[in-house]
């Protein structure tokens, strides 16, 4: 269960294949910019059966909240909404947007670290982040 994860920040020490991911999401180029100037921490808060994934990086917190299994609308980075749900598989978060362009994203907890695993068409990117 994730809820052991809960209260846990989480630093971003590695990222592989993120610009092909970008690519593929059609990310416009100031978004791909700002992924790759920031080096995010993450964090799981849990209120009720309200979920929240929380980045924070030192420029500001950008928080999603949301309940498992009820499809919700979330703002990208670069303002778009997209239909989104987010579902639980043991240790995993698992995020399926449906639109513009399908693609998902498991988030695998452990103590030590997060792995998320980003994929989009055949694209797939890898970021790793260690327990703080």
């Amino acid at each position: 269960m994730v809820t052991k994860f809960v209260g846990k920040r989480y630093k971003l020490t590695s990222s592989e294949n993120m610009d092909a991911y970008l690519d593929a999401v059609e990310a416009a180029d100031n978004i791909k910019a700002l992924v790759k100037s920031v080096n995010p921490s993450i964090e799981l808060v849990i209120n009720g059966d309200t979920y929240t994934l929380k980045t924070i990086t030192e420029k500001s917190t950008r928080e999603v909240t949301f309940k498992i299994g009820e499809e919700f609308e979330q703002t990208l980075l670069d303002g778009r909404k997209i239909p989104t749900t987010i579902t639980t598989e043991g240790n995993k978060i698992v995020e399926v947007h449906k639109a513009p362009k399908p693609s998902k994203v498991i988030r695998e907890f452990s103590d030590d670290q997060v792995k998320i695993s980003l994929t989009c068409d055949n694209v797939t990117a890898v970021r790793i982040y260690k327990a703080e």
